[in-house]
């Protein structure tokens, strides 16, 4: 049973499993083109990072 994982950003990855994939992520925007996380000191936008790959690694 081939399993592999792929780190993609911060908490974003992709689990493959009998070919198979699994996309954890809990954002796929442009590095800061969301509102800064509310009631928090952290008044940066997010995400903080840019994308390691092009979105187009998720279509079949």
């Amino acid at each position: 049973m081939p399993i592999s994982v792929q780190h993609i950003r911060h908490a974003t990855s992709i689990i493959s499993i009998n070919g198979k994939r699994l996309l954890i992520v809990p954002m796929l925007s442009e590095a800061g083109k969301l509102s800064p996380v509310p009631f928090t000191r952290n008044y940066r936008r997010n995400p903080l990072t840019s994308l390691t790959v092009s979105l187009h690694i998720f279509e079949d």
